[in-house]
């Protein structure tokens, strides 16, 4: 379950310095005059295990542990296949091992934790009605533009958010890197983004795999989707997407959007005292409008926990 992994620590004695550069073949560059070694552009024929020594004798880890791990057992390195915290604790114990260090004083700097899921529809379908995911708190989703036909959905991310969540059709990344095997299910990626870690170690790291694991299917159990209004027979689009509103965000929020899109001109008069004597009413009307959750919704949590019990066998 853990793909993208930094590790970091500082202050490597002269020893391991050169152990690992011997046993890694870094090459040795130089900045103002400094020495500094690294090996990212030979990494890629050694399953993506990216070192880096800087000027400041800081050694450097950047590696996709569940990439490297398929390196390891097929020689080929790619991430669309189950991998349990299990697997990733073992093989990142190689990770370190094969750099040449220890874990002693190794900080982890960010770490994604993922899971792959089949799923019998397309997925850009399913991508289509996530609306959010309700975690630690609720984070709205947006389509990714970088991806190709709207077939990525991420929540906010930029240097200063430390978690964030994204799904994506891991089939059409693998068609847009030109991977040589390209499996004919229909595979969602979702993973959790953890960045700016502050003073993990990498050991305690290890100790807290399973309860990640737990944290992570937690937050996914939040995760939202646009719904269905059933509604009494006559009631208008706008009414029922209206509802579709309440029933996402509550009443107090949609009151404040109303504010807001008249504010800025986007309801008329007539339209805010429509929807505000709808909503200063919405304790009785209420019981003629029911949420029915869609296929897609069904289809995701059904492959979810299915993909989640084969976990468990390896």
């Amino acid at each position: 379950m853990i793909d993208k992994l930094h590790l970091y620590k500082a202050n490597i004695s002269e020893v391991e310095k050169l152990q690992i550069i011997d046993k890694n073949n870094l090459t040795e560059y130089t900045e103002k005059g400094v020495k500094f070694y690294r090996n990212f552009k030979e990494s890629k024929f050694f399953g993506g295990l990216n070192i880096e020594i800087t000027t400041k004798n800081e050694l450097k880890i950047f590696v996709s542990v569940h990439k490297y791990h398929n390196y390891l057992t097929t020689g080929k390195s790619t991430n669309h296949l189950p991998f349990s915290m299990k697997q990733a604790r073992e093989t990142i114990l190689k990770i370190i091992d094969q750099v040449g260090t220890d874990t002693a004083g190794m900080f982890v700097k960010m770490y994604e934790v993922g899971l792959n899921i089949v799923v019998p529809i397309d997925v850009k379908q399913l991508l289509a009605r996530v609306t959010s995911i309700q975690a630690h708190e609720r984070k709205k989703a947006y389509i990714n533009p970088k991806y190709k036909g709207e077939r990525a959905v991420y929540t906010e991310f930029h240097k200063e958010i430390r978690v964030h969540f994204k799904l994506y059709d891991k089939v059409q990344e693998m068609k847009d890197k030109r991977a040589t095997e390209i499996p004919k299910e229909n595979i969602l990626r979702i993973e959790t983004s953890k960045n700016r870690q502050e003073r993990l170690y990498l050991q305690k790291f290890l100790d807290r795999l399973e309860r990640e694991q737990i944290t992570f299917f937690k937050d996914w159990n939040g995760l939202q989707f646009e719904r269905e209004i059933k509604a009494p027979k006559g009631t208008t689009h706008q009414r029922k997407e209206l509802v579709k509103n309440i029933f996402s965000v509550g009443v107090e929020q949609v009151k404040n959007d109303i504010e807001n899109d008249y504010k800025n001109g986007v309801l008329t008069p007539k339209q805010r005292r429509v929807k505000q004597d709808f909503l200063k009413y919405w304790d009785t009307e209420k019981k003629q409008y029911t949420e029915v959750a869609t296929k897609e919704e069904k289809v995701f949590f059904t492959a979810m926990k299915k993909a989640k019990k084969q976990l468990t066998k390896l």
